[in-house]
């Protein structure tokens, strides 16, 4: 038995069954790259997740470290010697006004920066260079001991040295964002310990901490070719990122989306942090993916509310399964032609077969030719 196959037919329904092929072909890449999305925005959170925790861990060690210098018994004594000597208010001023014009010390306090606490101080920050400038004042805001000599001597009108008196019994520690200092002459972090007796703040200790942790941290991070991170406030500025910290502080390229996002969705329960995922064009046009996590130190020091985001571009994620859909496309485009140039061949060829002989009539028993004889 032979099996005759239509290829007009054929050629029809194929014709016909492509646009179903482009659609379902399209459906599935379409649900792949989602899942690819999903998967790699994940990563991308994971990443910024990571890059806290070392944040806080860097942060807390600095932090720790000052701690223990506040408590050390030289530094304790050096301050409650101090405060035995009367504060003047007047004299105190003169002395800070005399100290920001002169290049040295002034005369009353010669020896103020060579004395045995301030080689302590001095040999601290010569053997760890994360130490920039350690200086110790009196309760009274007086310095009395300093790593090298600072920008001003009276320094109880400083934020940080109000707030880390506090009270005045018990003080409180303070730690400060990242900021350029003057007297270090680097960006850094200021860490105020209050130097305490058990009912009174003798004193203040500061410490200068070089961030180049953090920036090696943040820069470093580096996810294929368009990938970096970036260390931001809520509000979307930015604390650090691949550029040098000295630059002007700029906004995070998607600070309108990042604030809309924390304020829609909220940590859940008290002592949450920040998990989010989502998509923005950067300053240049391109859509990039964005994942972002919140640091923990924002809970003890609520002024270092930072948050970490890691981008990459969308074109360089999508790049493979791109690639794939337009190889799909072609070799759907392909099969189309095929198909066509197929069904015109076989429709030209059955159109110029002749038709012969008597289409099988004769051949029946019953009917008969009309010129046939009976």
């Amino acid at each position: 038995m032979t099996t005759r196959m239509n290829f007009h037919a054929l050629s029809v329904f194929g014709i016909v069954s492509l646009p179903l092929l482009v659609v379902a072909g399209l459906l599935t890449v379409g649900a792949g790259r989602s899942e690819l999305r999903e998967s790699h925005a994940r990563q991308l959170t994971q990443i910024a997740e990571h890059i806290a925790s070392a944040t806080d861990a860097v942060v807390y060690r600095l932090v720790i470290d000052a701690s223990v210098l506040g408590r050390l018994p030289n530094l304790h004594d050096a301050a409650a010697t101090a405060n035995r000597v009367a504060y003047n208010e007047a004299s105190t001023r003169r002395l800070d006004e005399s100290w920001q014009r002169g290049s040295s010390v002034p005369r009353p306090l010669d020896g103020l920066l060579t004395n045995s606490t301030s080689r302590f101080l001095g040999d601290l920050t010569s053997q760890d260079p994360i130490y920039r400038e350690i200086l110790l004042t009196d309760r009274f805001g007086r310095l009395i001991a300093a790593s090298g000599r600072t920008s001003d001597y009276f320094q109880a009108d400083e934020g940080w040295w109000t707030e880390a008196f506090g009270d005045g019994i018990r003080g409180r520690l303070f730690v400060s964002g990242v900021r350029y200092d003057e007297s270090a002459q680097t960006d850094a972090i200021e860490i105020a310990v209050p130097v305490t007796t058990e009912n009174s703040v003798v004193g203040v200790l500061k410490v200068i901490a070089d961030i180049r942790e953090l920036t090696a941290l943040v820069s470093g991070m580096r996810i294929g070719v368009t990938g970096d991170a970036r260390l931001v406030r809520p509000n979307g500025s930015v604390v650090l990122s691949r550029a040098a910290a000295t630059d002007p502080p700029v906004n995070f390229f998607a600070s309108d989306v990042l604030r809309q996002r924390l304020q829609d969705s909220p940590p859940e329960g008290p002592g949450a942090l920040y998990r989010l995922s989502f998509s923005a064009p950067a300053r240049d046009g391109e859509i990039r993916l964005i994942g972002v996590a919140s640091s923990q130190i924002g809970a003890s020091y609520p002024n270092l509310d930072w948050l970490v985001a890691v981008s990459q571009a969308e074109s360089e994620l999508f790049g493979p399964v791109d690639a794939q859909a337009q190889w799909l496309l072609l070799m759907l485009a392909v099969a189309a032609l095929t198909m066509i140039l197929l069904a015109i061949l076989y429709s030209s060829r059955l159109a110029a077969q002749p038709i012969t002989g008597d289409i099988g009539l004769s051949t029946h028993p019953k009917i008969r030719r009309i010129d046939e004889p009976e």
